[in-house]
């Protein structure tokens, strides 16, 4: 590898404040500081070596300088390798004060060098420095080179700045690739300096530099972090991973990959394969059957991860599963794919990424999915199976896949396609509410909550808590004082579209406020989570993840000797992120309210924000809307 003059911005016996003052300089000549940056990557600079298939060497340099204790995280250091595949070779690093004083050289040896994992087994290794700060500001400095052999399925990311409220100075990644090596990249939400060459002994060299990144705010209803952030994907173009050959040429090729990782993997005993298919003949279709193993799956399976090996992309064999009873989202769908081909449904495995919508689908690479489901396409219907987690509903398109594009994988190979969502007019939330209220401003309450399709997923968690939980998550969502919450019953359907009812009694001894002989009592008894973002200057644009509809349902019997003086006026606005209404009625002895508010899912330019804002603050308004009873004289 050759070496390279590495950029710095004095030497390291110079003042650190007067470091910060030409950084300061340095970005009012091009990007504007904001207020609210915690920390500074004054260099980062990696060095790749590809030298074969299966051996490449990287050298790291990261230069930070932390501004005030809400970026002291940003000074930590953390790398994440894989055992008996890759190594950290060496490893140094320095803490200076803001007079530029060293205060504290970090050896490999002050490292804590970690194999726990939450997963049941796993071939990964970790090696972490929390540093302390010896005053603000100080300054970082972070030297080391990792080894990887024989597991290279992706080349080193270039992610420079990798938080909300970090600045980049400057940023450079350098790879030099050994003569018939190809690769291929994408640079991500910047416009970089990329430069392609050819270097010493023909190897084919890539350089990206990126220089006087302003910080990232993190903002409400702002796009993911992926997004925002400016990274680079490196791939190669063929790659080895434990002696397995794959292709990023195309997601037919990496599909076809995956695929030969599931060869022989199918196979189950051939007692518990003859139970299955007698349980089987009695049931009268094909989703039945699919039902049937579902069952099976929630019944004797459990979700542990295992990472060993080729194992973080490979599924273990059916068998084993079927044996320990337990598996990862790759084992649990590899199984159920074989119980419902020895039953002769076809099924597909899928890739699939659950905290991002959308791929990249130009860019083959496998560094964009984390998870693994079954696809079961039935005639004139097709279920998606979450099979680490088969209480589910069958089919049930849950927040991390729903809408998402996932990789199919088929026999021919693969697809991208996308996964269907439930419509935003689906997703209801039903609260109901009879009040009886008594003079003296207490109350008893009859209350019954109703969630359905994607909203199923707020209170499907409900029945797995104990008797004291329930009641305190219940008690959390009135605007009730002290509220005494007894008889809760719950009521569940999985069939068709999801929904999930609780209902219970309330009592509580005060309800509003009273004044004289007048009551003021809030017309919507449920707690508000709307809170209105701050009015600031707009940078991103505005991403509603998930839309629906909440309706309110009250009826507030009143307490003998009282009248009404007042009641809110009706409200229906309309805008493009949803609706608001609301109407009070009264008829005899009782007022009714019915409050609806609806959220259109969807991503929205960032010069409405100030609508968004509008429209929160008219949510926020109508849920602390009140009506005055006065006592008849």
């Amino acid at each position: 590898m050759r070496r390279r003059t590495m950029l710095c911005w004095c030497s390291r016996n110079n003042d650190a404040m007067i470091r910060l003052l030409l950084f300061l300089l340095l970005f009012a000549q091009g990007v504007a500081v904001h207020a609210q940056v915690y920390s500074v990557v004054e260099e980062s600079t990696t060095d790749v070596e590809y030298i074969s298939a299966t051996e490449m060497v990287c050298k790291e340099r990261r230069v930070i300088t932390v501004l005030d204790k809400k970026g002291l995280q940003a000074a930590d250091f953390q790398v994440s390798l894989n055992k008996g595949y890759s190594s950290l070779n060496r490893f140094s690093g320095i803490v200076a004060d803001a007079n530029g004083k060293v205060v504290c050289k970090i050896k490999k040896g002050d490292l804590t060098y970690s194999e726990y994992s939450e997963m049941l087994a796993d071939d990964a290794c970790y090696y972490r420095y929390v540093c302390a700060s010896p005053g603000y500001p100080f300054t970082v400095t972070y030297e080391w080179e990792e080894k990887h052999e024989d597991g290279i399925v992706g080349l080193p990311l270039f992610v420079p700045q990798n938080e909300y409220h970090q600045a980049v100075r400057s940023a450079h990644y350098h790879l030099e690739a050994s003569p018939g090596l190809e690769f291929g990249y994408k640079v991500f939400n910047v416009d970089a300096d990329v430069k392609e060459s050819v270097g010493e002994k023909g190897r084919k060299v890539l350089d990206i530099v990126l220089d006087s990144l302003p910080a990232l705010i993190k903002e409400p209803f702002s796009p993911s972090m992926y997004e925002l952030l400016p990274h680079a994907y490196v791939v190669p173009a063929t790659f080895v991973f434990d002696g397995y050959e794959g292709s990023y040429a195309s997601w037919q090729e990496y599909a076809a990959w995956l695929h030969s990782l599931m060869e022989g993997r199918g196979v189950l005993p051939q007692d518990f394969v003859s139970e299955l298919k007698q349980k089987a003949s009695q049931c009268g279709s094909d989703r039945e059957k699919v039902q049937l193993v579902y069952g099976i799956l929630a019944s004797s399976t459990r979700y542990v991860s295992v990472q060993l090996g080729v194992g973080g992309m490979q599924s273990a064999p059916a068998s084993e599963v079927h044996r320990a009873g337990y598996g990862d989202c790759k084992a649990l769908t590899n199984y159920a794919r074989a119980m419902l081909a020895e039953l002769g449904i076809e099924s597909n495995y899928v890739v699939i990424n659950t905290e991002r919508e959308d791929i990249t689908k130009d860019f083959v690479n496998g560094a964009q999915f984390n998870h693994a489901i079954l696809q079961v396409p039935l005639p004139g219907d097709t279920l998606w199976l979450e099979c680490t987690n088969p209480t589910l509903p069958l089919g049930y398109l849950h927040d991390g896949i729903a809408g998402h594009e996932a990789l199919v994988v088929d026999d021919a190979g693969g697809v991208v396609c996308r996964l269907p969502a439930y419509a935003d007019s689906l997703n209801v939330q039903l609260n109901r509410m009879t009040l009886t209220l008594a003079t003296d401003g207490g109350v008893v309450a009859a209350v019954r909550r109703e969630c359905r399709a994607a909203q199923y997923e707020s209170l499907k968690f409900f029945s797995r808590l104990s008797e004291v939980e329930k009641r305190d998550f219940l008690r959390s969502s009135l605007n009730m004082p002290n509220a005494d919450v007894s008889g809760i019953s719950i009521g569940e359907i999985k069939d068709g579209e999801p929904f999930f009812a609780v209902e219970c009694s309330v009592e509580s001894g005060r309800y509003g406020s009273r004044s004289g002989n007048r009551l003021f009592l809030p017309l919507n008894p449920f707690k508000s989570t709307v809170s209105l973002p701050e009015e600031e200057e707009r940078r991103s644009d505005i991403v509603i993840r998930s839309g629906g509809v909440y309706l309110d349902s009250v009826e507030f019997v009143l307490p003998d000797g009282f009248e009404v003086e007042s009641l809110a006026q009706p409200v229906d606005v309309s805008t493009p992120f949803g609706s608001v209404s609301l109407n009070v009625v009264q008829e005899g002895n009782s007022v009714f309210v019915v409050q609806r508010s609806s959220i259109v899912k969807g991503r929205y330019p960032k010069e409405m924000y100030g609508a968004l804002r509008l429209f929160v603050k008219l949510l926020s308004g109508i849920s602390d809307s009140k009506m005055v009873l006065r006592k008849v004289k």
